[in-house]
């Protein structure tokens, strides 16, 4: 019986989101903080919609949904995963170069989506 609960708890803590990690923006005084990309080559028989993850990885939290041509805004890359900020009309802040790297914190949703389903589009 022990055994068969330290399975259970050892199954729940592989299941366990992994803690949010930011998307860092810029670092670079002479260069756009980021690059303008789009998701691309969902399957439309499958799901149909990248993931947005709070965390570099399938095991970080769901934040969004995104959707076939979607823009974002590439900022950030650890491994397969590039860190996004979600595009809308306000712009999200990325007018200028940023001089030095910092965690975006707004106004639009940011976090990190699988690099095969998303290309550079400007930037």
């Amino acid at each position: 019986m022990r055994a068969l609960a330290i399975l259970v708890l050892t199954a729940g803590a592989a299941l366990a989101d992994e803690a949010a990690v930011p998307v860092i923006v810029g670092g670079d005084p002479d260069i756009d903080a980021c690059s303008l990309g789009e998701v691309s080559g969902l399957n439309p028989d499958g799901d149909n919609f990248l993931a947005l993850r709070a965390a570099p990885s399938t095991n970080g939290a769901l934040l969004a949904r995104l959707a076939e041509g979607q823009n974002v805004w590439l900022c950030d890359q650890t491994g397969p995963w590039i860190g996004v900020v979600v595009h809308d009309e306000t712009g999200c802040g990325f007018g200028s170069p940023i001089a030095e790297a910092r965690p975006y914190g707004g106004p639009c949703k940011s976090g990190w989506a699988h690099r095969d389903w998303i290309r550079q589009i400007a930037g």
